[in-house]
């Protein structure tokens, strides 16, 4: 029985106005479907838009990036027939150092990242505490004398020891700190030295180095299955961690705050809660740590040969070599670097070889780099700390 069925029962048989109402209700159940039938039609017809649009801006991305290539082909060209005794790497070289340099608030914050640096430079040679330029600041250094054109932070490296000593020095410092904060989205510890000021949210990210027998195929690859095992680890255990897993970072109770891609801020964090999960984290890092040095991966200072990439820092490159032979790095040699100089691996083409292969390159995720937004540039404060801080 229909429920319109059921409602007549119980009206006055007499009730015109009923029927009325059914007829109404009717028609306009009639309509109601027609409607959704149009409604349905519509959306196919978007679906089908939607579809070829995406195919369409598909096709371009294909074409922009031939048409991308060609012209990098092209200007390679252009330049071996300039520069015929070049080497390829020598022509990607002398075209990467003629791209223009950043401009506005990318720059403002280059200078302030280089003046940091010269000002850490300077910590380092007084106490003789050793590091090295890395990663994209390698490059930078090595193709341009400078930063590269979208990067704004530097990269350098630094032995265990060394890192524990700069700790001590920074936490006398009353214009430096050395701060620590364990990162629950890739699982590392992040090692970052900056300004004590709060507007001048600049950083070095330093890069954690341990000793190593030997930089070995056999060793390399284990002591990567050793780092796999670690974020394993941290994966199966993050229930033990709700409060990390909560925030997604936790600030070292003795770190101040520091610059973040992830707007996670300091003063929000229950020191009480992080110092629990980061005691727990800890052990598992210092687990894992024992773990290598008992499988004859890691050694003391005195024993090595090599030096190795540190378990505690970010695994984002699972292909690149993670143990290297000491000499590659030892002695360092000092290079220019913007308006000053700072210190790269003694081999640093090799290493630049290795840890960026057919470098310098315009990476696919060339407007992903920045670590700064521009709102925070522009904060009048901010603005004027930097280049108060640029001048000094």
């Amino acid at each position: 029985m229909s429920i319109l069925s059921a409602i007549k029962k119980i009206l006055p048989v007499s009730s015109r106005s009923f029927h009325a109402a059914e007829q109404y209700f009717a028609a306009q159940t009639n309509s109601i479907k027609d409607d959704l039938f149009e409604v349905k039609l519509k959306q196919g017809e978007l679906l089908a838009q939607i579809e070829h649009t995406n195919s369409g801006i598909a096709n371009i991305c294909n074409i922009l990036e031939a048409e991308t290539e060609r012209n990098k082909l092209r200007m390679e060209a252009l330049f071996r027939k300039a520069y015929p005794n070049d080497t390829p790497a020598e022509t990607r070289r002398r075209i990467f150092s003629l791209l223009p340099e950043a401009e506005g608030n990318a720059r403002i914050m280059q200078k302030a990242n280089a003046r940091l640096m010269f000002e850490l430079d300077a910590l380092c040679k007084k106490a003789n505490l050793l590091y090295w330029t890395s990663f994209g600041s390698l490059i930078g250094a090595l193709s341009r004398n400078g930063f590269i054109p979208w990067d704004d932070d530097i990269d350098i490296c630094m032995m265990r020891e060394d890192i524990d000593k700069l700790k001590e020095i920074c936490a006398n410092n009353p214009d430096f700190q050395l701060t620590l904060v364990y990162d629950g989205y890739v699982f590392c510890r992040q090692v970052r030295f900056s300004s004590r000021n709060p507007h001048i949210p600049c950083f070095v990210d330093v890069c954690i180095w341990d000793w190593a027998p030997s930089s070995s195929k056999s060793k390399n690859d284990a002591l990567r299955s050793l780092r796999i095992e670690l974020m394993d680890a941290f994966t199966t255990k993050m229930d033990e961690f709700p409060y990390w897993g909560e925030r997604g970072l936790l600030y070292s109770p003795d770190s101040g705050s520091v610059a973040q891609c992830i707007q996670i801020e300091r003063d929000d964090q229950d020191d009480k809660k992080a110092a629990l999960e980061i005691e727990s984290i800890e052990m598992l890092f210092s687990a894992y740590q024992e773990k290598a040095q008992a499988a004859g991966l890691l050694c003391s200072k005195d024993k090595a040969t090599a030096v190795a990439y540190g378990l505690d820092n970010l695994f984002n490159a699972p292909w690149r070599k993670i143990l290297y032979p000491a000499s590659m790095m030892f002695p360092v040699k000092t290079h220019a670097f913007e308006e000053g100089f700072i210190d790269i691996p003694n081999d640093a083409y090799s290493v630049a070889d290795e840890c960026n292969p057919g470098w310098p390159y315009l990476p696919d995720d060339i407007l992903g780099h920045n670590h700064f937004t521009e709102e925070v540039v522009n904060q009048p404060e901010t603005k004027e700390a930097l280049l108060r801080f640029i001048e000094s």
